[in-house]
């Protein structure tokens, strides 16, 4: 969708304020965004805000936009801290160790046995309560999953709790606990 002449106007008279919030933004404990890419998002999220921006509701455009475009950095930092040391690095690419040996787990049989039991048992739930579990184990926080799956969050603690609770009763059955 293409900005008004009003909208665009807007656009540029917050081109700094968007520069500036990057700025701000970029010098915390944030290693991997480059200043190009916060001011990036910066930008596109000025125009998103000129496109969604109401006048006369009582809130200037700036405060606005500032606002907006605080959310996007943070929302960056989340998605980045969910995923952070959570990446599987494939097999492929581990090809052997300095000595030229090939890598082998370090406890072969247990943690692998383990995580076997654990993907059993997931597959065992239904399927809402697997993706909450799922979610959970991917780093989401119960509100995002909450907003994800359209639901509570106590709903969302709720569905995990019981599902947890029920894995550990197969484990226990099952010998695995």
């Amino acid at each position: 969708m293409a900005l008004t002449a009003q909208q665009a106007e807007l656009v540029e008279v917050h081109m700094d304020l968007a520069r500036a919030i990057a700025r701000k933004w970029r010098h915390r404990e944030w290693y991997w965004l480059t200043l190009d890419e916060a001011e990036s998002q910066a930008y596109c999220t000025l125009c998103e805000s000129a496109l969604l921006f109401v006048p006369g509701r009582g809130t200037e455009f700036g405060a606005y936009a500032q606002a907006a475009i605080r959310n996007r950095l943070i929302d960056l930092l989340r998605r980045e801290r969910r995923f952070a040391g959570r990446r599987p690095v494939p097999f492929s690419a581990i090809e052997a160790d300095r000595d030229g040996h090939p890598w082998e787990p370090a406890d072969p049989g247990g943690e692998d046995e383990r995580m076997g039991w654990v993907r059993e048992e997931l597959a065992g739930l239904p399927k809402r309560d697997r993706q909450v579990v799922e979610m959970r184990l991917d780093g989401w926080r119960f509100r995002e999953i909450a907003a994800d799956c359209r639901c509570s969050k106590s709903t969302v603690t709720s569905l995990h709790r019981r599902s947890v609770q029920s894995m550990r009763r197969h484990a226990r059955k099952g010998g695995m606990a």
